[in-house]
């Protein structure tokens, strides 16, 4: 039996902890590991953890309000060795299969690389009901570092990994973390490989108060709008593609070093920033998303 330590960061999570807490230590197929990191809450969640301590349930870790990106690269850190790490968030509901699903996913794959699961997700409203089925269709296509790059399709809830990854991710500096989900996805995809799960196996809540939700209510569109174009101003590719660089470009395939090559040298380049406007897997006008990218390149605004 495979151990996958899940690894669980709350603030002010009171309301749907325990339901949450208690579909994680209810996995099948699997020896859970569950390691809590509460990130300064103000309200009673620091109390219900350490109830599930007392019964030896769980690992708890406290400390001053980082955000969740440093909070849960803190997790993984100080996590103790297992075969798997997952992200966990605080107020969703895991079916009982999901652990031994990406187990079983990512055990038919080399685990000398990077490798990363995720999977569609069941979007509930706060009481569980159903709203739809995210991402049911998704395939990963043949470029998954472009569109890793690009666009990252993978939430974290969602996300399991092999301890290469783990590895690879601790490389980054603390301080330079804006995302581990799609920090991760950067990873898997440039050096290793990324598996995709079509079926979900998680009920991920929307309830009006979630971090990053679902942008399913005119409030939570607004507020991914507002963080993309936040997102967009600090340049954040440009820089996760340096960080590629500087650690990892000797690992980098041969087609995956001259992407890298191109991001990074195209504002300074007429002849890259060509070659990246005709670059295959932007190429085609048939795609939104793609002649948004073509926009970006030629405003220098990667």
């Amino acid at each position: 039996m495979k151990t996958v330590c899940v690894l669980l960061s709350t603030y002010n999570g009171e309301k749907y902890l325990k339901e949450q807490i208690d579909s994680v230590l209810n996995q099948k197929g699997v020896k859970v590991i569950l390691c809590v990191r509460d990130d300064g809450s103000k309200d009673s969640t620091l109390e219900i953890l350490k109830e599930y301590e007392k019964e030896n349930k769980l690992n708890l870790d406290f400390g001053e309000n980082v955000g969740y990106q440093k909070s849960f690269y803190l997790l993984l850190k100080n996590a103790p060795f297992a075969d798997y790490y997952a992200f966990c968030d605080q107020d969703d509901v895991w079916d009982d299969d999901k652990l031994l699903c990406a187990v079983s996913m990512l055990e038919k794959e080399d685990d000398t690389i990077p490798l990363l699961y995720y999977s569609a997700l069941k979007v509930v409203n706060k009481d569980l009901k159903l709203k739809q089925v995210s991402h049911k269709g998704y395939k990963i296509g043949k470029y998954p570092f472009e569109e890793a790059f690009m666009l990252s399709f993978t939430y974290g809830c969602t996300t399991v990994i092999n301890n290469v990854a783990r590895e690879k991710f601790l490389k980054y500096d603390y301080e330079t973390i804006y995302s581990h989900d799609n920090n991760m996805n950067m990873i898997c995809s440039a050096l290793g490989k990324t598996v995709f799960d079509s079926t979900a196996h998680i009920n991920y809540r929307q309830h009006g108060n979630n971090c990053f939700g679902y942008p399913s209510s005119l409030k939570a569109i607004i507020k991914t709008i507002k963080w993309y174009f936040k997102y967009e101003a600090k340049n954040l590719r440009f820089k996760e593609m340096q960080k590629i660089k500087d650690l990892f470009y000797d690992e980098l395939s041969e087609h995956n070093k001259h992407f890298c090559d191109l991001i990074l040298n195209y504002r300074n380049s007429r002849k890259d920033k060509k070659a990246l406007l005709n670059y295959k897997p932007y190429k085609s006008d048939k795609k939104l998303i793609n002649f948004y990218i073509r926009h970006l390149i030629k405003r220098n605004k990667l």
